[in-house]
């Protein structure tokens, strides 16, 4: 009833308007001038929309001409206003009971943004994706077309302020949803309906979803740049569970069809069980987040509980120096790649310690590697933690052989570990603390960087929200230039993996710096030169750390670090 022709506004923008804009704009001070609306125009728009008519009439009228105002946009918000925040409101998520197949929801009601929004992250863990390859590659093209099919609500969802995403993990599905809570369930249900009635792919949405997924994958798997190709080679020998090479995805993909696609949404949500694991935070209530994860969970029709997650592991590397070298997947690729790996059992001590000597030394691993001696253009140094273990990463993208580059990356550490262990001074400590103390304290500037924080700690089962105050606590209280030093100890004695990606270019390689020679490998030094046989045989006897996989594990968490389960009253 708002729009009306009386409340009808016609804005002209043109500079041969400006000698009849006599006024000036506030803002900018720009030429303008409101006017009257023609009566003329008024008579002619009137007669046209049978305005004086009823609101029906006007409406039959108009959708005779093929004219009409679009739909209601479903995700529009209608109520921006703050929920009331508990007397104590909690710093970090909490468990709220639930029953399975939700098994862990964890929830914290936004004081700091203040703004009537909300984040939700689900992982429904099903043995399906993660039961071979072509389950796992099923899955993922199912994803990619749900997704693909929702666009009928993208628009609509992305006028409103509202986003999601589907998408598949190493043994879960995972839903993701932003926006302003008052419209998050709607959203959730579309999103939902979608995949539950999506037992039959059409053959529009297959045909997008499997051209992008081949020219995808196929660039993954054979045109990676060779400092990516290290990382994935890597990721395939140490990780268990879920983890399914790009070059085997390919090939599983291109015996797949349509057709294989149908009934995999029964398969993922009902042929084994599920588990659901959610994080909900920002302006919802606990009983608003419990009530979503309920509409999930009935929504998808999940009924059956699982007894245990799907095996995921991590490998501890062997002691000593490991040199893995694999030919590029890309013959048009005229670099190497060098990738090291120093790696440490997890603790905050090693984390924090991993990051201090990041700050101390990374510029100038840098600055030696990249700037004096021109090795490449990708020369970085940096630490990551993964569930068990911390690792210092190294990694180096050149035209100079690999090995050269690595005897260099050696040196570089042989030098500066060893000056910090002896010359690390007070003031240059300090200022390193200081930095790192910045970063650590810093605050998540919207719910989706504050959801990343904890998101990390779920997908890990460690659920250790707290650990982020035990850091700064810890290098506030406890590191020191004695503790650094005793640290760089430890580091040098870690096993180290270098991964070597040689190119298959022909190209010659850059000739060595006058007066530099490659490097005389150490006693022990391991190398390893053959793929799929090193993967097998590496797999067969390492030592394998597991990710939890009770079902009961976020309940045990909340104990362990008191998070105690919260009343939905």
């Amino acid at each position: 009833g708002k729009l009306t022709l009386e409340g009808a506004r016609v804005q002209h923008q043109a500079k041969c308007l400006e000698p009849r804009c006599t006024e000036r704009d506030t803002s900018y001070n720009s030429p303008m001038a409101f006017l009257p609306l023609e009566e003329s125009w008024r008579a002619a728009w009137s007669k046209a929309v049978n305005a004086s008519g009823s609101v029906e009439e006007s409406t039959k009228f108009a959708a005779s001409l093929g004219i009409a105002l679009p739909k209601p946009n479903p995700f529009i918000p209608e109520d921006l206003s703050l929920k009331p925040l508990p007397k104590d409101p909690p710093q970090l998520p909490q468990v709220l009971p639930g029953a399975p197949p939700l098994a862990g929801l964890f929830h914290r009601q936004d004081d700091k943004l203040l703004q009537p929004k909300a984040h939700a992250d689900f992982l429904i863990y099903t043995p399906y994706v993660c039961k071979d390859i072509e389950s796992y590659v099923k899955a993922e093209l199912w994803c990619r077309c749900v997704s693909e099919a929702l666009q009928e609500y993208a628009y609509d969802a992305q006028i409103a302020g509202m986003d999601y995403s589907i998408s598949l993990g190493p043994t879960f599905v995972r839903l993701a949803l932003d926006g302003y809570n008052d419209k998050l369930g709607v959203l959730l249900g579309a999103v939902t309906d979608k995949m539950k009635s999506f037992t039959e792919v059409p053959d529009d949405v297959y045909s997008i979803v499997a051209d992008a997924y081949s020219d995808e994958i196929q660039n993954v798997a054979f045109h990676s740049k060779p400092y990516s190709q290290c990382s994935m080679r890597f990721t395939e020998l140490s990780s268990k569970g879920g983890v399914f090479p790009s070059y085997k995805r390919y090939e599983t993909f291109k015996g797949l069809k349509r057709e294989s696609l149908s009934g995999v949404a029964g398969e993922i949500f009902h042929s084994g069980g599920c588990h659901v694991e959610g994080l909900v935070i920002g302006n919802m209530t606990a009983e608003d987040a419990s009530k979503l994860a309920a509409q999930l969970v009935d929504g998808l029709g999940l009924k059956t509980p699982l007894t245990e997650l799907p095996v995921r592991a991590e490998a501890k590397l062997p002691e000593g120096k490991t040199v893995w070298q694999l030919e590029g997947t890309d013959a048009e690729e005229p670099n190497h790649a060098v990738f090291l790996r120093m790696q440490m059992e997890d603790s905050i001590e090693t984390d924090m310690h991993l990051k201090l000597l990041n700050k101390i030394i990374g510029a100038k691993f840098f600055d030696v590697l990249r700037t004096q001696q021109q090795l490449g253009y990708i020369v970085s140094m940096s630490s990551a933690p993964t569930t068990h273990f911390q690792y210092l990463n190294a990694v180096i993208q050149t035209e100079f052989p690999p090995d050269y580059v690595r005897g260099r990356i050696n040196a570089f550490f042989d030098e500066h570990l060893k000056n910090v262990a002896e010359n690390l001074s007070s003031e240059e400590f300090e200022t390193c603390r200081g930095g790192l103390l910045s970063d650590l304290k810093m605050q998540p500037k919207s719910l989706g960087e504050e959801a990343g924080r904890y998101l990390g700690q779920i997908t890990t089962r460690a659920y250790d929200f707290g650990r982020r105050k035990r850091a700064i606590d810890y290098v506030e209280g406890s590191a020191s230039v004695s503790s650094m030093k005793k640290f760089i100890a430890d580091l040098e004695a870690a096993p180290r993996m270098y991964s070597q990606v040689k190119k298959t270019h022909p190209k010659e390689d850059k000739p060595l710096p006058e007066g530099a020679t490659f490097p005389e490998d150490p006693a022990g030094l391991r190398t390893w030169t053959t793929h799929q046989e090193t993967v097998q045989s590496f797999g067969d006897s390492a030592e394998w750390l597991h990710i939890d996989k009770s079902v009961g594990a976020a309940a045990a968490a909340a104990a362990r670090h008191n998070f105690s389960p919260v009343s939905r009253a």
